[in-house]
């Protein structure tokens, strides 16, 4: 798979041992064997946050190794990346011999300060495109794996427009687009309203999620990810198991064997976990690193509370989000139907 990571820094001074390290053969000569350019003899340096720099890290097993021809000097490992659509990469000693931290190194074939017109304090974004294998992918359920926009728009027949509340199926698909709650945005304020059709709609909802229909190709696309060794998961928030495991099976899917976790917050517990609470304990019961995590889901909600945690998040058009938003919101890809996931999967260029 494919993911363009973007980190932005604060240009900062070195402390000029770089000059001495690139100008040895070994280094030089490694360096545009596995890059194809030879290095400038000095690195940009660029301070960025801790969390980009503990990701990064994360990431490392992923890059290429610049190995030592003894046990003098130190291995390192490069990510190949981009400044400006300039060609460098990010170099990583051995933390043995860190002289930095949270202090992204830069490689490229001439000095960036000149050829970019770079000064000391300035911010710039790096580009680092990593290829790498998913170890698990977390599926939303709604708009992602289930069509129930149909059972939200009678809902809003028979709560809000009955009691001649306004809402068009735009501001409806707005309101699920961004928000965990939609009836908090589509509700008046007025005492008692909120409280009681909250209640009576949820319990319309939970008798006819039956109704609902898992999109076709589910089944087929989850057995390619899993024939490929990673794990799988399915978040449903708003979904009891029950019922979650009817409407699966009538579609030819078993929830025991098509998911390694399965989430489903009702009847609902004491106090409803968020869809971030749902998507740290997914990927942990999966023993999943979050930066190999992909999750599929249908609404700005989805991508941003996904990038929040590191996921690699994937937008997908059968639900309530639109493409341009969706990029909007960080989403790495964005796919009409189910059916793109797996090629986005098996992308290595």
């Amino acid at each position: 798979m494919i993911q363009n990571v973007r980190v932005k820094g604060i240009v900062s001074a070195g402390i000029g041992r770089g000059e001495s390290f690139f100008r040895m053969d070994w280094v030089s000569s490694g360096i545009k064997e596995l890059l194809g350019f030879d290095p400038y003899p000095g690195t940009l340096n660029l301070k960025i946050d801790e969390k980009d720099f503990a990701m990064l890290n994360e990431l490392l097993q992923e890059g290429l190794t610049l190995k030592s021809p003894s046990s003098e000097f130190c291995t390192a490992i490069l990510l190949r990346a981009t400044i400006k659509g300039v060609q460098c990469a990010a170099i990583f000693p051995e933390k043995s011999v860190w002289v930095h931290r949270n202090t992204l190194e830069i490689i490229a074939p001439f000095r960036l300060k000149g050829k970019l017109s770079i000064e000391e304090g300035s911010e710039i974004e790096v580009d680092i495109k990593r290829r790498f294998v998913p170890q698990a992918v977390i599926f939303d359920m709604d708009g992602t794996l289930v069509d129930s926009f149909p059972l939200f728009s009678r809902l809003v027949e028979k709560f809000l427009k009955e009691r001649s509340i306004p809402c068009t199926s735009s501001s409806l698909r707005e309101a699920i687009n961004e928000n965990e709650n939609f009836w908090e945005v589509l509700l008046p304020e007025e005492e008692g309203v909120k409280e009681k059709v909250i209640k009576e709609a949820e319990e319309f909802f939970r008798f006819h999620l039956h109704s609902c229909d898992v999109f076709p190709q589910a089944k087929d696309v989850i057995q390619k990810i899993r024939e490929r060794g990673i794990k799988t998961a399915l978040i449903g928030t708003d979904w009891d198991l029950k019922t979650t495991t009817s409407l699966f099976k009538k579609a030819g899917i078993e929830i025991g064997s098509f998911f390694d976790y399965t989430f489903t917050d009702l009847p609902y517990h004491e106090r409803r976990k968020s869809l971030k609470e749902s998507l740290i304990g997914a990927f942990s019961a999966l023993s999943a690193s979050p930066y190999r995590t992909v999750y599929v889901g249908d609404r700005v909600l989805d991508i941003r509370t996904g990038k929040e945690l590191g996921l690699v998040t994937v937008g997908v058009l059968t639900g309530v989000g639109e493409r341009e938003e969706l990029y909007e919101a960080g989403a790495d890809h964005v796919i009409g139907d189910l059916e793109e996931l797996v090629e986005r999967i098996d992308e290595t260029c």
